[in-house]
């Protein structure tokens, strides 16, 4: 099931599989849809991008939403809140599909959890976000950062480093101002 979940709606305001990333070929999205996807609004998704939904799958794309090439797999629940911002070859996944067994508890670790991204957060390319993922709003997380549950991540930060670690305090991406335009040798 597809819904749009938006008081206004206009040509061209769900783009999945637009030529934008210019190393990427240009391939389209893999879609395998069988839970539930809901637009908030506008959602741009570049070319050579992987949407996969479960059964009991259910992602949400808040108003806003710009991917370049991501992978999004969703067997129980993922929600971005509004303006997000993802890198290239993001994975975001709320499953591990494989869980360990505790031998001392004599039963299985859960590896499963829904993902909740706050507004205005932005994952720099090559980032993992994994199940069970809570965010608040105006993260960055810088490139090659995994996000995993239990993250002590604060507003207004950048995130990054293994292990995952505030790198800056007191910034934010301002949408439409955040491209470099001239490049300068200082």
């Amino acid at each position: 099931m597809v819904i749009l979940d938006s008081q206004v709606v206009r040509p061209g305001m769900i783009r999945l599989g637009f030529w934008g990333a210019h190393m990427y070929p240009n391939n389209g999205i893999y879609w395998m849809h069988e839970g539930k996807i809901t637009f908030k609004g506008k959602c741009r998704i570049c070319n050579n991008s992987y949407i996969i939904t479960g059964d009991k799958g259910d992602i949400v794309f808040g108003e806003d939403f710009m991917a370049s090439p991501v992978k999004i797999i969703s067997y129980i629940g993922i929600s971005f809140g509004k303006q997000n911002r993802v890198g290239w070859d993001v994975v975001i996944m709320d499953t591990g599909f494989h869980p360990l067994y505790d031998i001392e508890k004599k039963k299985f670790k859960r590896a499963y959890g829904r993902i909740k991204i706050g507004d205005n957060n932005w994952f720099g390319s090559q980032c993992s976000i994994m199940h069970s993922v809570v965010t608040p709003e105006h993260c960055i997380f810088g490139m090659r950062s995994v996000v995993t549950r239990g993250g002590n991540y604060e507003s207004y930060c950048v995130h990054g480093g293994s292990p995952i670690r505030v790198l800056t305090r007191g910034v934010k991406r301002i949408i439409g101002q955040d491209m470099i335009t001239e490049y300068t040798d200082d």
